[in-house]
Parts: C-alpha cells; structure tokens; sequence
C-alpha cells in the first residue's frame, strides 16, 4: 500500500526543506513506506525509479497548485486563452500529469524528449528555486547564463528564469564572496567647509607623498612632502619634511600657521598613508583618541581640531589627494627638464615651492577657458592678488582703486572679484556626483559581509558581521562597525565592503 500525494495543501509543506535533493528523497521514503509480510511497516530501498517518481509528483502538485485553472483547461484537451501567460508555449500534459511546453521542436532529432518538451514551472514557487539553485551549485557556481542553459537542459522551462536566476544569484553568498562587488551608497552632500567663505587656509586637509631621494653632502637621504590644500579656495601648500616623526610634523604645522595664519579644522586619513614612514606618527596620531599625544596638546594648545576620515577609505580625502597627483605631475615634468635631477634638500625645497606656484595657477573653471574675454579664476587670485586680467569690481570697490594708494582696498576687490567668480563658475561644476549617483539598501547590523583588503587574495579575505552602523548627516550608512571571524571589530567605510548575506 503506498501512500497517496494530494496536490492541494501539500505544496506548503515544502517550504520546510532547503535543498531540492533533501525534498525528492523525503517525498520517496514517504511514498514508499509499506507493510511487509510480517504487517510491520518498512521502507522500499531506494532505486532511480522511485527518485524519478517522486520529483514527478512534485512538480504535478506544483503545477496544480499554481497553474489551477490552466492545468484543468489543458487536460480537457481545449485551448488556453491568449491572454493567458503560457499560451505561446502551447501546453500538454503527459502520460505521468506533467504539463509540459508543445513548442516547434518536435520533429528534431538532435534533442532529446524533454529539451524538446521542457517541463514548466512557476517563477514564484518554492520548489522552482530549489531546483534552480540546485543546478546552480552542479556547475560551481558559474554565471546567469551557465545556469539559464543547465536548468533548459535538465528539461525545465521556468517562467520568468532570467529574473528569477538573477535575483538568486545576488542573493548566493558564494557567487558574492567570489564575484560580489563592494557596498555603495549614493555620494554624500559636500561638507560645510567647501562651500561656505571663509580666509584662504582656515579649513585644509593634509597628506603626506613621497619619499624623495635627495643629496645631503656625500650620502642620499630621504625626504617627504606634506601637502596642504584649502578645503574652499583649493589653493595648495606644501612643506618640506626631512622624515616623519611627530616633531618634522609639528615644525612643518608651526610654519605653515605662520604663513598663511590661523587653522581651524584640519582633515587627515589617521596616517595609515604614510607609505614607508617611521611608525612614530602612526602612534601619534592613534594616541590623539587618549589625549596624550604632543600632538593633541600643539592643538589644543591653537584651538585646531583634527577630523579624522574612517580607515582604509582614501576615497574621502579626494580632495588632497587630486592634489597630489597634480604635485607629482608637475614635478615629474620638472625632472624630466634635467633641472632637478640630482637635488639636494634646498633644492628640493625650491621645487615643491615652484610646484606649489603652479598648482595655484590652475584655472578652477573651465567656463573661464572658452570665453577669451574672461578673467581666469585661480587660486593665487586669493592668495597673491595677482592676475593679468581682473573684472569689474562688485559694489562699491571701483576698478580706479586698483591704481589708489589705499592697497587694502586692492586687496579688497581682488577677494571681492574671487568669490564672485568662485561662485558664479566653480561651484556650478561641483553640484554634480561623478559617481554614486542613485540610493541603494543600507547596511543593516547582523548582515554578513566580507572585508576588502589590498594587497591580499580575494580568498584570503576576512568575514565579518555588521555590530554597528554609524550615519552620517543625511542619515545614510556609509561607516560601519564590523567584528571579523578572528574576534577583532574593525571600523570601515561600505565601500570596503561586500555583502554576502542580508540579515533576514
């Protein structure tokens, strides 16, 4: 006596299970439960038949549950509607209940009975994507097109497979650790210090470039740059450091308040850029946190505050490091002169000054360059009051000043004339995102993910769960707080991120 599958109800219950194989060898024990000469109940053993059979009535209670009123239609043997979503596949069933796609392709004697006559399954059924990821993982786990053609060849015609496909292969967390691609969010709004007036030098973010190989009597030695750029202006500083312990730091910050006056925020990236640098700074700048630091005393000390951006996201500190990339390029193009091929430390001294005065000449807009009549707005307009050509001055500053005996109001409407410009040319072009253009989830705490890090394998990289996501001002997630599977929480920007598994 064997027992009988009834298609109503009986779908629900496959829920339970997870993998396709788990479910046709249940549904096999069950139907072949029977009672032996001794009126015990026993299992038949399993055999290829009764594993056939069973997917068999699987798939026909899927379909009977899903496809109700088209299942009977096609049994009475009459025509679906048009309007009917399995019309064109022109639908039979067979001997077995099996309702199964007509199609064209019958008379080919190339394929065989079920790739010409696939079986059709819903998108939206539980059984659908037990099967679709089941032959997702017998091709190790390759592309969406390897498992739309492994599933059409296995005899199977889903509904809606391409949708259905993709949406499971974003959610498999092997494909994610092996293809998946980093967290994004859309790009944040433009701090406060970009956009708001205020004296050339106020607001800067600093890094540090090189090393540079320099002449110091008969010996070579090192040398670094630090650069310091104007968050509104994007006028450029740079400063001579002959290594980097915290005090080459502090003399290089000394000279610069000097120079161009009074600093209130500084922006940095904690120092893990320092390539090749002496770890001091490094601890100077993690010791900051304690408040033990002669660094955080020379601050506190002239009011500054440090901003720190999160680890491992040089992403944030664009700002300085185009900079330094303008930098280089110019120094390469002096070297490549022949003028500063053997320097020593004034020498190179003088060339990060002559760099510096090149990157300020820069012109900020590009609006500028097309229109010849047009003042060129650059960054030493501010800094040096120095231009060939000057526009007509705002307000009550008058261009007869310029040739007045009264220089601050020279100064003045030189200032007066770079806002203008600044604002009517350059923060037009900086409206735009560049990328990260649209927004997407935020990373939930509990969700699986695996961190990004240079230098390493991809399959080497660590995983870790999220255990605190930090905000930012516009309420998106873009920091978050993650402990790796070797027990540490790491602190990293999304974009140093993958997402293997949402929190369900």
């Amino acid at each position: 006596m064997q027992t009988a599958i009834r298609p109503a109800g009986i779908t629900d219950k496959f829920l339970k299970f997870s993998t396709w194989s788990k479910l046709v060898r249940s549904i096999r024990v069950i139907r072949s439960i029977h009672r032996n000469e001794k009126k015990t109940w026993c299992v038949k053993p399993c055999s290829a038949k009764s594993l056939h059979e069973a997917e068999t009535k699987i798939i026909s209670a899927v379909q009977q549950s899903h496809y109700k009123e088209d299942y009977s239609t096609v049994k009475q043997g009459q025509q679906l509607s048009k309007s009917k979503p399995l019309a064109k596949l022109n639908p039979f069933i067979d001997g077995a209940g099996i309702m199964r796609v007509g199609g064209r392709l019958q008379r080919s004697q190339v394929l065989s009975y079920e790739e010409k006559h696939p079986i059709i399954l819903p998108r939206d059924a539980h059984v659908t994507s037990l099967i679709v990821r089941h032959y997702h993982n017998s091709i190790y786990h390759l592309g969406r097109t390897s498992t739309l053609s492994a599933i059409r060849t296995a005899g199977y015609w889903v509904v809606g497979a391409t949708r259905l496909v993709k949406s499971m292969l974003s959610k498999c967390v092997t494909c994610n650790r092996l293809r998946g691609k980093p967290i994004t969010q859309i790009m944040s709004m433009l701090p406060t210090e970009r956009l708001n007036p205020t004296p050339p030098f106020t607001n800067i973010g600093i890094d540090c470039f090189g090393p540079f190989t320099v002449k110091d009597r008969r010996s070579e030695v090192k040398r670094w740059g630090l650069l310091v750029t104007c968050m509104y202006s994007r006028a450029v500083h740079i400063e001579l450091l002959p290594d980097m312990t915290t005090d080459s730091f502090l003399n290089a910050l000394r000279t610069l308040i000097c120079i161009r006056g009074a600093i209130n925020i500084i922006y940095c990236d904690r120092g893990t850029n320092f390539v090749g640098a002496d770890n001091e700074l490094t601890r100077e700048f993690h010791a900051m946190d304690q408040g033990s630091s002669a660094l955080t005393t020379f601050l506190k000390e002239n009011r500054i505050t440090f901003q720190f951006n999160a680890p491992h996201s040089s992403h944030a500190g664009g700002v300085w490091e185009r900079q330094i990339r303008s930098v280089r390029s110019v120094l390469e193009g002096m070297k490549s002169t022949g003028k500063y091929n053997r320097l020593d430390t004034p020498g190179l001294r003088t060339a990060f000054y002559e760099a510096m005065a090149t990157v300020n000449s820069r012109p900020l807009a590009i609006n500028s360059l097309n229109d010849p009549e047009a003042p060129i707005l650059t960054p030493n307009h501010l800094l040096t009051s120095k231009s060939r050509q000057i526009g007509p001055p705002p307000g009550e500053f008058e261009t007869t000043e310029i040739y007045g005996r009264k220089m601050w109001r020279k100064a003045q409407q030189f200032a007066e004339e770079f806002w203008r410009l600044w604002k009517v040319e350059y923060m037009q072009q900086i409206t735009k995102r560049q990328r990260w253009e649209h927004q997407t989830r935020d990373v939930h705490t509990g969700d699986l993910v695996m961190l990004i890090e240079e230098n390493v394998l991809r399959n080497e990289w660590p995983y870790g769960l999220v255990k605190e996501t930090l905000r930012s001002a516009d309420g998106r997630v873009r920091r978050v707080k993650v402990k790796t599977n070797a027990g540490t929480i790491l602190e990293r920007p999304i974009q140093k991120l993958v997402l293997l598994q949402e929190q369900e």
